[in-house]
């Protein structure tokens, strides 16, 4: 019995209490797990069963079940998503709890609404099951912020694939914004992450953070202060990025040892570098090509560079396209 089973066993009090972030499991930041396979998934948004193996971090969100969603008088439940939505969260005393107990009870085909407000958050969100779409009222009327940010590595995780997250705002992680590793179909829709601490080195690395995935879209968004990239794209295949803004960040727009990636109708400014294309080696994912980048305005990017480390901090001040 490894010895985080023996904690859970022995502590079922404290898992509770907080959702279990040990079950949710911890990211790691290296990019490179591999994706799982599609397992198999029964029953509509109201039957709750799941079956199938999807890979993904140590411990199973789903052994943190007992701490259900019901519980908590900011959570409603409609299974038959009369109003478009299965769950439905209002910020209140116990936001983390709500937002991670609906992530992992969820099951496929779930749309999880977030109410106009600011919820505050202190630990890493985590999404594992598939066919899920989580949305707010609007980037400026739904809002997560993560400034009292003590555990996990990013703002928002998801390694299930067709995801969908659209219509709010992601402030203040400590790591990256939004990070979807090894997903099939993704969409970032009127998102937008921002570290309001301007050109600081302190700030999280990436603000959409896709990574080994495969039909990537991120349309309307918008991305302020990230220490490395505002919308970075890596070791993917088949991506749009459109009409998106990306606005005092180390690098604006990034596509990184990707294939077939359009990048157009983006105003990509004040930044350090505009939008960089490029190869990198080492990475398990080689020889991105075909990448189209067109009716963009790129422009003014003179920013400082502020990244703490890594290949963006030999960008200079003063570069449009690299």
């Amino acid at each position: 019995m490894s010895a985080m089973l023996r904690f859970r066993l022995v502590t079922p009090v404290l898992c509770i209490a907080l959702l279990c972030y040990s079950c949710s499991g911890s990211s790691d930041d290296s990019g490179t797990t591999a994706g799982g396979d599609d397992g198999a998934t029964t029953g509509s948004p109201d039957a709750g069963t799941t079956s199938g193996d999807e890979g993904g971090t140590d411990g199973d969100p789903a052994e943190c079940k007992k701490a259900t969603a019901a519980d908590l008088e900011q959570v409603e439940f409609d299974p038959a998503g009369t109003d478009g939505c299965h769950w439905t969260i209002a910020p209140g005393a116990n936001d983390q709890d709500a937002l991670q107990s609906v992530f992992v009870e969820a099951v496929r085909g779930s749309v999880i609404c977030l109410t106009p407000g600011t919820f505050m958050l202190r630990s890493e969100l985590y999404l594992k099951e598939k066919h899920l779409t989580v949305k707010g009222a609007g980037r400026d009327e739904t809002k997560l912020d993560f400034s009292g940010q003590i555990y996990g590595a990013n703002g928002i995780n998801s390694r299930g694939d067709h995801f969908t997250i659209k219509d709010l705002t992601v402030l203040n992680t400590r790591g990256d914004g939004i990070r979807a590793t090894s997903v099939r179909n993704i969409a970032f829709i009127n998102v937008a992450v921002i570290w309001e601490a301007e050109a600081d080195s302190s700030n999280g690395a990436y603000g959409l953070y896709p990574v080994q995935c495969q039909n990537v879209l991120i349309d309307n968004c918008y991305v302020q202060g990230a220490s490395d990239a505002g919308i970075y794209v890596g070791q993917s295949r088949n991506i749009i990025v459109k009409d998106s803004e990306a606005f005092g960040n180390v690098a604006g727009i990034e596509i990184e040892n990707s294939t077939d990636a359009d990048v157009y109708g983006n105003h990509s400014h004040g930044n350090t570098g505009g939008l960089l294309i490029f190869d990198l080696p080492n990475h398990p994912v080689k020889k991105g090509q075909r990448t189209r980048a067109h009716d963009n305005l790129i422009e003014k990017n003179n920013l400082k560079n502020f990244a703490p480390s890594g290949v963006v901090k030999n960008v200079p001040p003063g570069t449009g396209i690299l």
